[in-house]
């Protein structure tokens, strides 16, 4: 990836954890700095865009757009307040675009894989083997927030993780290696489920399992190499210790 794609890619989507955007971060201190300056000003997006608007902004808003069309005024007439508000609203509305896989509402699990596949699960997949050496690191890096953590023969079948969004809260995308190729493991931390589920998804097959806290989706190419790595993950994704 070249540095004008991945100025495309940070602008799209600033906290991008696919394996290619990885990969070009970790290339050159140039990448490093680009990816670090968008997500700096992603956080001032998000900030901004908490902060409640005051009472009758709207109404004053479209009256002076009104007022603003009826006139027809010059470009030095609207004043630099009027452009900088311009400029503020698009930035808002793309930070928006940017946030809205993050904050849909999901009418049930299958629908919440199904979307997470569509998004990105393939493109994660079909790229997760340009990374490797996945350390515990950076894998407690994203497991922290939810106490959890691996064991060590999850870890080395690891190729990928990164955090994404579920029915419940954050959680995480997984790729994982078996001799039947690469799996999507997705950690629902906050998702309980009753029994096991399966369905077809994107010509793939998926199995919900519940866990003793919360619950994860094991998608792969047919029922065998799902079920022959469920017990792996039932056993290697484990509560943090106290001293941890």
């Amino acid at each position: 990836m070249n540095f004008s794609d991945f100025k495309q890619w940070l602008g799209a989507e600033p906290y991008a954890r696919e394996p290619e955007v990885l990969k070009a971060r970790n290339s050159d201190p140039a990448f490093e700095e680009a990816a670090r300056e968008a997500e700096a000003f992603e956080h001032k997006l998000e900030s901004a865009m908490r902060i409640e608007a005051p009472e009758g902004l709207l109404a004053d808003i479209l009256a002076l757009t009104e007022t603003e069309v009826s006139t027809k005024p010059t470009v030095k007439a609207r004043g630099p307040w009027v452009m900088a508000l311009a400029a503020t609203v698009f930035m808002a509305v793309g930070a928006a675009s940017v946030l809205l896989w993050h904050q849909q509402h999901f009418s049930s699990v299958e629908d919440y894989v199904h979307q997470h596949m569509s998004h990105d699960g393939g493109r994660v997949l079909a790229s997760a083997g340009d990374i490797t050496g996945v350390t515990m690191a950076q894998v407690n890096q994203v497991l922290d927030p939810f106490s959890a953590t691996v064991d060590a023969d999850l870890l080395a079948r690891i190729q990928f993780i990164k955090t994404c969004p579920t029915p419940d809260g954050d959680g995480a995308h997984f790729v994982i290696s078996t001799p039947d190729g690469p799996v999507t493991v997705i950690f629902m931390p906050e998702t309980a489920t009753k029994g096991v589920a399966q369905f077809d998804v994107d010509g793939q097959r998926a199995h919900v399992i519940p866990l003793k806290k919360g619950s994860i989706a094991i998608i792969g190419s047919n029922d065998q190499q799902v079920e022959a790595v469920t017990p792996l993950l039932e056993a290697g994704i484990q509560p943090q210790r106290a001293d941890t």
